[in-house]
């Protein structure tokens, strides 16, 4: 019996799955102890950081590196504000 599906090799379905992805980066300043002491303060810092903040690539519906090709769950983009403040 002959199979009626295309068995011929064929590269119609392949993409370039290549992609760069910023998965965590932090961002933070001190400002000078000198500067400080007039309100009681030995230190502050400021900060900012992320994770999973951006995907450079050409498949954009699903993520690059998921199992098999599947989208599943989207990757959670997390991006936090803070201070320390030493006293």
């Amino acid at each position: 019996m002959d199979n009626l599906n295309n068995n011929q090799t064929s590269t119609h379905f392949l993409q370039d799955a290549s992609f760069i992805r910023l998965k965590s980066a932090e961002i933070a300043y001190s400002f000078a102890p000198e500067s400080l002491k007039r309100i009681g303060l030995n230190g502050i810092r400021v900060f900012s950081n992320g994770t999973n903040l951006i995907t450079w690539d050409k498949i954009k519906i699903i993520d690059p590196e998921a199992n098999y090709g599947t989208p599943g769950y989207p990757l959670q983009r997390i991006v936090n504000f803070g201070a320390q403040l030493t006293f």
